[in-house]
């Protein structure tokens, strides 16, 4: 029955040519969304980014607690408490103390999320100027990237200002540097600062100030703008990857078992033959069973195969409109191959299953 198939498989090219088409798209699709969904479970090891080059930063407090009769709670305050008066005095005995400041800003034909920072907190990312200068005035300002050049004016919220030097764009945000008074009077609240003296002095000199930490090392990266962000990202693209996937498996049933019902339609003077000849209705089942196991295993191993260029192609595409992170890439996981393979091939035999008893 086995040799009876292979010789069905080869004289009927065409007649299995869909069945191969469409299982194979399909396997393909479920490798590109298990290799996405396999690398979007963990996400990479990030570290600090605006502050990498700062020896410690001191950050307000941004929890509360709440005593309650099971013991305190802790929260997330919507807005950090500002660095007392007091602790920034001691900070400043410590050694050199440069404030930051965050503030949104919206420029006409600037990119979206710009934000505004002081000149002086540049050096700790490190940005470095690729042309013009630094500001020296109220009404100048660097920007990150290439959107505009230097000497031309732009209109933001804040009023219109003079672009006198850009800096590398470093990936993790679109920034606009005032001087430092200005940025002062657009945001006048010391939420964080950068303190350039003995790490380990630094938490004495806190000690006492509800809610103020000292970040130094990996921690600094709790000072950038959305620590968390990456794990809401992974989140979102777990939900999507894995709906997608699933659908994609629900579909190739239909398609799989709609395309060998067609093709065990057009051949019923073949059947009709076999059963003349002597063939059993059990012979025949077993005989589509077997063809189906055939394309299955050629159609589920080139699906694989023209899955893993088009996950990259995904993952690029993805990071591309926003739907990922920047960093998202496609890793080295071997699970998602076993699972569409196998997936694949057990579509194959169940869509095939109800054309066999057709068959017979």
């Amino acid at each position: 029955m086995l040799s009876l198939a292979l010789r069905t498989v080869r004289t009927h090219p065409l007649t299995f040519a869909g069945a191969f088409t469409a299982l194979s798209l399909g396997v393909a699709l479920l490798t590109v969304m298990g290799l996405a969904l396999a690398s979007s479970l963990e996400a990479p090891a990030r570290g600090p980014e605006r502050f990498a080059a700062a020896p410690a930063v001191v950050k307000g407090a941004d929890t509360f607690r709440v005593p309650t009769p099971d013991g305190d709670r802790t929260g997330e305050l919507a807005h950090p408490r500002a660095v007392p008066d007091t602790t920034l005095a001691t900070l400043r005995r410590l050694g050199t103390v440069v404030v930051d400041r965050s503030y949104p800003v919206r420029a006409a034909g600037g990119p979206g999320g710009l934000t505004g920072h002081p000149w002086s907190t540049a050096a700790f990312a490190p940005y470095e100027i690729e042309s013009g200068r630094a500001p020296r005035a109220d009404d100048e300002v660097v920007v990150s990237g290439d959107w505009v050049r230097p000497g031309e004016p732009v209109r933001t919220d804040h009023g219109t200002v003079r672009v006198v030097g850009t800096v590398g764009d470093l990936g993790f945000e679109h920034a606009l540097f005032h001087t430092d008074a200005r940025a002062a009077e657009l945001s006048p609240a010391v939420l964080q600062l950068v303190v350039d003296a003995d790490p380990a002095a630094v938490p004495e000199a806190v000690r006492g100030a509800a809610g103020v930490q000292v970040l130094t090392g990996d921690d600094r990266r709790f000072a950038d703008a959305g620590p968390e962000r990456d794990g809401e990202a992974l989140t979102a693209m777990n939900a999507l990857f894995g709906t997608a996937g699933g659908v994609s498996a629900f579909v190739s049933v239909f398609v799989v078992a709609s395309t060998f019902a067609f093709a065990v339609e057009r051949r019923r003077r073949e059947f009709g033959l076999l059963r003349t000849a002597g063939a059993t209705p059990g012979q025949l089942r077993r005989m589509v069973l077997l063809e189906a196991l055939i394309v299955g295993v050629l159609a589920s191993a080139a699906g694989c195969a023209l899955g893993r260029p088009a996950a990259p192609l995904l993952a690029s595409w993805a990071a591309e409109v926003g739907l990922a992170p920047g960093w998202f890439t496609i890793g080295d996981a071997v699970w998602p191959y076993h699972l569409a393979f196998w997936t694949g091939l057990l579509v194959a035999l169940c869509g095939a299953a109800a054309a066999s008893w057709r068959a017979g």
